[in-house]
Parts: structure tokens; sequence; C-alpha cells
């Protein structure tokens, strides 16, 4: 596999790993238990780890991550979202099944991910990420 290839799955990853993150650290800010702010705080913390491990390994690949790397419209539909969300007062339960549903859909780019020829570093960092959120969609 090219490493051009390698940088795109990583860019995709980390575009995944940046939503889980935005949706975690949006969500515990705004959740009334404190029990559950902690945990979503400790998802968003261990997202932003994944997301420099990715990077670094994209780095390695010749890539260059961006700071954001969002296109505007994906911008602007996750902050109507948020405001949507903050104007709603959704419950807790709530809150915390949109976290998941948006980790959720990380899973899949994951697995394709894997399905691929990568060189062993970046195919094991990516098995640790993916095995990461199984075990936090349990």
């Amino acid at each position: 596999m090219h490493d051009d290839d390698i940088v795109d799955i990583l860019q995709g990853l980390i575009e995944s790993a940046r939503d889980g993150e935005r949706e975690a650290s949006g969500t515990a800010d705004q959740v009334r238990d404190d029990a559950l702010r902690q945990v979503l705080w400790q998802h968003a913390c261990e997202s932003r780890v994944a997301i420099a491990e990715l990077k670094a390994l994209q780095a390695l690949h010749g890539g260059r991550a961006d700071e954001d790397g969002l296109p505007v419209a994906t911008a602007l539909r996750r902050a109507e979202r948020r405001r949507a969300r903050e104007r709603a007062g959704l419950p807790d339960d709530t809150l915390a099944d949109r976290v998941r549903a948006t980790q959720a859909l990380a899973v899949p780019r994951y697995r394709r991910a894997l399905e691929t020829s990568l060189p062993g570093d970046v195919r094991a960092t990516i098995a640790r990420h993916h095995d990461w959120l199984h075990r936090r969609l349990r």
C-alpha cells in the first residue's frame, strides 16, 4: 500500500475520532449527572490521545495532518446540532445515547481500515482503537 493511501485512511480515522471527542466533550458540559459527566470527559480525553497517535502515524507516512480538516458545511451542522441540544434540554440518557451513536459510526470506518493491507505499526494502532471503541459501546 502506498503512503498516500495510508495517509488518507488515517485522515478518515482522525476525523472520526474528532467527531467522538467533540460529541463527548460537548455533551459532558450539558449533562446533569456528575458520574456521567466524568465518563464523557474520560471518553473525550481518550479520543484526543487517539487523534494524537493517528496524527503521529500520519506524519511517519509523509502526511501532514491539518488542524481541523472539517468542511465548512460539516462544522456548521455540528454547531447547529449542539445549539439544538442546548435549547431542547434533552435528558442525560438521550444525550449519552447521541454520544454512543457518534462513536458507533466510527466502528465501520475502523473495520474497513483493518481490512486493507497496512504496515504493522499502523494496523496495531488501528486495531487497538477499534477494540477500545467496542469496549466503550458495550
